[in-house]
């Protein structure tokens, strides 16, 4: 969940091979629009809210199924283990509207071995315990979608041998976390990354993320593919659908991504408005020729009018 603001530390599409239309090939089947979206502000239209109201539940569930949405990353916090009636019947309620519901988990500082614990404990209590409680198997959870992102913590400024460490420490966590979760099968896991992970440094590259060589790189990411069921791309500063699937290329080629666009929309923004986003949105959906498409974030998309009555 990047700020979209920030700096994009390198230019990835100049690495990237376009996407090539073959005119011989048959039209793709229709897709069923399915974007994802992540629920986790504290707003009205936030994780919260949802759950502390039964009224705003309902309306927020009407306006994602009114808007396309199929994926929920919901920062349900500890409220599976604090209250799991509760988070069973929203669950339970996202999945019979047709949203799988995955549970988001954010903390920066779980990427480092010091921590990982606590990532350990809540996966442990707030989905393998909530899920083992459950009479009903419409209560749980599809997904842990985990938000753990190293350019996010003050030492990743610290060049480029800390940031070599902490995308290796990344990727131990996604491992711990997948280890865990073979215990409960059914439950897919996810993760965030950033688009720009793939850049060599120079001399072939302008990356500073500090890869001792291609197959440094590429062997991070094979070992990523292996624990990660599917992977969301942010491709936040890209203004078209197929810069975006551009910046992604990398990355598809290697496993099934997602690909996410924000919704920052206005003068200051990366699109003009919620129209020009929603073309691209389909549009990259077309590129992908699947449901591929995840959207930053349902607080913003509401405020911008998606699922308006």
């Amino acid at each position: 969940m990047s700020d979209p603001a920030a700096e994009d530390p390198a230019d990835d599409d100049d690495a990237s091979t376009d996407a090539a239309d073959d005119d011989d090939s048959a039209p793709l089947p229709p897709i069923p629009r399915a974007w994802g979206t992540w629920v986790w502000d504290e707003s009205e239209f936030g994780a919260g809210a949802l759950a502390e109201d039964d009224a705003v539940f309902e309306r927020e569930l009407a306006a994602m199924v009114g808007a396309g949405i199929g994926r929920a990353y919901i920062s349900w916090s500890s409220r599976s283990v604090d209250d799991p009636t509760l988070i069973a019947s929203r669950n339970a309620a996202l999945r019979a509207s047709g949203i799988e519901p995955s549970l988001l988990l954010s903390d920066n500082d779980w990427i480092l071995r010091s921590f990982r614990g606590e990532l350990l404990s809540a996966v442990e209590q707030r989905v393998l315990a909530f899920h083992a409680g459950l009479d009903d198997p419409a209560g749980r959870f599809a997904a842990v979608h985990l938000d753990l992102e190293p350019h996010g913590r003050a030492d990743w400024s610290d060049g480029s041998v800390r940031q070599r460490e902490l995308l290796a420490e990344l990727k131990t966590t996604f491992e711990a976390v997948g280890e865990l979760l073979a215990a409960d099968p059914d439950v897919a896991l996810e993760a965030d990354l950033a688009v720009w992970f793939d850049a060599l440094p120079p001399p072939n590259g302008s990356s500073t993320v500090g890869w001792a060589s291609a197959a440094d790189r590429d062997g991070w990411f094979q070992a990523v593919a292996a624990v990660l069921d599917q992977p969301t791309m942010m491709a936040y500063e890209r203004d078209s659908a197929q810069s975006a699937w551009n910046a992604v290329s990398f990355e598809a080629e290697r496993m099934p991504v997602r690909v996410a666009l924000e919704a920052w929309l206005g003068a200051d923004g990366t699109w003009a408005d919620l129209p020009e986003l929603l073309d691209a949105a389909e549009a990259l959906e077309d590129l992908a020729g699947r449901d591929a498409v995840d959207l930053h974030s349902w607080r913003r998309l509401r405020e911008a009018g998606l699922g308006a009555d």
